[in-house]
Parts: C-alpha cells; sequence; structure tokens
C-alpha cells in the first residue's frame, strides 16, 4: 500500500501507526525514496490511487447528472401535460361563451322580430279599421238605435205594417243565404216604400214576405218579433266580422243618399 492509500484510509485515526515505532536510518532512506517515487507518479499523473478517486469522482458525477437530467424531463413532461388541460379548459370556455354570445343575440334578434311583427299587425288591423270607418260613413250608420224612430211611429194605423229601417238595414244592406234570392225588383219596392208614408198595393202584396218574417206580430210601429230581431242582429255582425271592404262604391254612395234621406225625414 503507497503512502496517499494510508492516508486515505488512517485520515480518521488520531495517530499514524508508523509514528508509533521509530524507524532506522536505512528504512528512512527506503520510506524517503518511497514517497519521492510516489510524489512523482501524481506529477506525472500515473498514481493509481489518484486515478482510481478520479473514477469514482467521475462515476458519481455522471450518476448525478443523470438524475439531474431524469428529473429536468419530469419537470418538462409535467409542464406540458398541466398547458394541455389548462389550453383544452381554456378552449372549452371559450367555445361554450361563444355559444351563449351566438344564442343571446339570437334570442335578441327574434324578440325584435316579434315585435316588428307585432308592429305590423297592428298597423294592419288599424288600416282594416280605417277602411270600415270609412264604409261605415258615419257613426249613425253604425248606431241602430238612432235610426229606429221613425215618423208618425206612433200612429196607431189599420194599415199595412210598413217595415222599420232597421228591417231594411238587416235584410238587404246585410243579406244573409236567405235573403240573398230576393229579385232585385222585391229590393227596389222595398226601397220605394220606406221613402214613401204609404205603399201601393203591388207594393204591399210584394213586400207582404217580408213583413211575415220581421213582423209576425206587429202591435205597434216600433215593435218586432224578438227572434227576428236577434236573427237580423247576428246577420248583421256577422257580416261586420267578415268586413265591409268588400262594398262597392256604388253601394256606399246608395246608403248614403238613403241616410240622408232619413235625416231630411226627421227634420
Amino acid at each position: 500500500m503507497d503512502v496517499l492509500s494510508r492516508v486515505f484510509d488512517n485520515e480518521k485515526e488520531e495517530l499514524d501507526p508508523l509514528l508509533n515505532n521509530p524507524l532506522t536510518a536505512s528504512e528512512f532512506r527506503a520510506k524517503k525514496a518511497e514517497l519521492e517515487a510516489e510524489l512523482e507518479s501524481i506529477r506525472n499523473g500515473t498514481c493509481k490511487t489518484l486515478l482510481d478517486l478520479a473514477d469514482e469522482l467521475r462515476r458519481s458525477r455522471d450518476e448525478e447528472l443523470e438524475i439531474a437530467e431524469r428529473w429536468r424531463t419530469f419537470l418538462v413532461n409535467r409542464a406540458q401535460e398541466e398547458y394541455e388541460v389548462e389550453m383544452k379548459a381554456a378552449k372549452e370556455e371559450y367555445e361554450y361563451r361563444c355559444k351563449t354570445l351566438k344564442e343571446m343575440v339570437l334570442s335578441h334578434l327574434n324578440e325584435k322580430k316579434r315585435k316588428i311583427y307585432e308592429a305590423k299587425d297592428m298597423f294592419d288591423i288599424g288600416s282594416e279599421s280605417s277602411t270600415l270607418l270609412l264604409h261605415d260613413a258615419s257613426s249613425q250608420f253604425i248606431d241602430r238605435r238612432k235610426l229606429r224612430h221613425r215618423r208618425n211611429a206612433g200612429n196607431q194605423q189599420n194599415t199595412q205594417q210598413l217595415p222599420s229601417l232597421n228591417f231594411f238595414d238587416d235584410y238587404l244592406l246585410f243579406p244573409t243565404d236567405e235573403t240573398a234570392v230576393i229579385p232585385q225588383s222585391v229590393k227596389n219596392a222595398v226601397r220605394n216604400s220606406v221613402n214613401s208614408v204609404k205603399p201601393t198595393s203591388a207594393e204591399a202584396s210584394l213586400f207582404s214576405p217580408l213583413l211575415s218574417m220581421a213582423n209576425a206580430n206587429p202591435t205597434n210601429g216600433r215593435e218586432r218579433d224578438p227572434r227576428a230581431s236577434e236573427r237580423a242582429e247576428r246577420d248583421r255582425e256577422k257580416a261586420v266580422e267578415k268586413g265591409l271592404s268588400g262594398a262597392t262604391e256604388e253601394d256606399i254612395q246608395s246608403d248614403l243618399q238613403l241616410l240622408k234621406k232619413e235625416l231630411a225625414k226627421k227634420k
């Protein structure tokens, strides 16, 4: 064993065992020569003990570098996995927000579309109402009660019962399935009867079928059969619901002229 090896082996001992035994002159010279040779090998880098120590240190270094490299690889992989997880979560959140925003925009547009359609429907209803009002010509034409007070209504005469204006409005101005087949000559006779004080015998004979429908058991000039009145009112309401916009300009002018005549008679 060389001196360097003994130094490493006995570095923890308090005293060198060689110091316990005194050396002779020959042993000292031999020991000195051994140390000088060992120092020379250390300088030249050929000392076995030094080379073994360097190899051991090199192996320890390589092991530590390998451990450090593995730890670095583990951290890189862990960071990559966390990055992918966070990117996936961020992408899902982005898609969810885009979908929510799209639904909100579509809902807002549908609401605006619904309001526009409602406004259009209200405008159409208003236009139809304006058309009905133009056809009615006046509120007196709609309110039948204002036209029921006829001249000489209280005069109890045994003459042929004349038709009331309500009957004329209900069965001629607003024709039904039953009155649609009435000939035009009969309608003209009814108009003349309304405008005259007393009907002629021919007009009375033409008007008698209509009179039996409206006034089965008359007691005075203003009383009518309730069933005929109800039916006339229903027919009038159906005609109004269907809309009066289908009337021609000739019908409107004729109705206005008739209304003016009735008002002139009352005056």
